[in-house]
């Protein structure tokens, strides 16, 4: 478990439910001058830790071990491109297919400083897929759940609540983000992913949902199954989705 209340660092528990203890970490963040305004998260994947954070100014992403060692870091200020983005810097405003593209890093942190930060990976193959960026509150009740990006709503999907209630990214949110691929070595690779999974199902749903009751999401042998009941065919259908 993760907190991030403090921009300063980041304090990892982690709980062994054997032995009935527990254990804690502090990981710091980046160093960063003094602003009215500090943003900062965290994502744990594969015993690294994923840092994000920034100011009015600039923007850091740092990877490290969970023993606080340093990995690999980039520093980006408001006035320069960010170098491991895979495309370009995204908006959505309520709805996945209303979406604009932001043209500065300046834009870029302004809209992160001033909306829910965080970030979120996935290994797909043996390479790293990142979303870095924000998303703002809910604007009006929604049958819908908050995320963003490509990879962002794999979190509450696998490990909270696998139902329709979390498969929507943008409905009723306006979001921020960008995307990047590292390899192994935590380089900056350009390699053109299509629809994962997750979009796909993201997208089916989007289209479908009017029409679909009993939501069920289920993962094996790298397959994502969606299970829901057609009001069409009055029936319980299952979908497959891969990567």
């Amino acid at each position: 478990i993760t907190f991030d209340f403090n921009t300063n660092f980041t304090d990892i528990l982690t709980i062994d439910l054997d032995r009935k203890s527990y254990e804690k970490k502090i990981v710091t963040k980046p160093k960063i001058a003094y602003s009215s305004k500090t943003s900062s998260n965290s994502f744990i994947h594969d015993d690294f830790i994923y840092q994000v954070k920034a100011n009015d100014d600039e923007f850091h992403f740092t990877i490290k071990t969970l023993n606080n060692e340093l990995l690999k870091s980039w520093v980006t200020n408001k006035n320069q491109t960010i170098s491991y983005m895979a495309d370009g810097i995204k908006q959505f405003d309520g709805d996945q297919n209303k979406s604009k593209s932001l043209e500065t890093t300046g834009t870029f942190i302004k809209k992160f400083n001033n909306l829910h930060c965080g970030v979120s990976v996935y290994t797909h193959n043996t390479n790293k897929l990142i979303t870095i960026g924000s998303v703002s509150a809910q604007q009006q009740k929604s049958n819908f759940g908050m995320f963003f990006g490509f990879i962002g709503a794999l979190v509450d999907i696998y490990l909270y609540n696998p139902s329709i209630n979390n498969l929507d990214a943008y409905a009723n949110r306006r979001t921020v983000h960008f995307n990047s691929i590292l390899n192994n070595n935590f380089d900056t690779i350009q390699v053109h992913y299509g629809d994962l999974a997750i979009d796909k199902i993201n997208n089916f749903i989007h289209h479908n949902h009017k029409q679909m009751g009993s939501i069920n999401l289920s993962i094996k042998n790298n397959t994502h199954y969606l299970g829901y009941y057609s009001k069409n065919a009055k029936k319980y259908k299952w979908e497959s989705f891969k990567d």
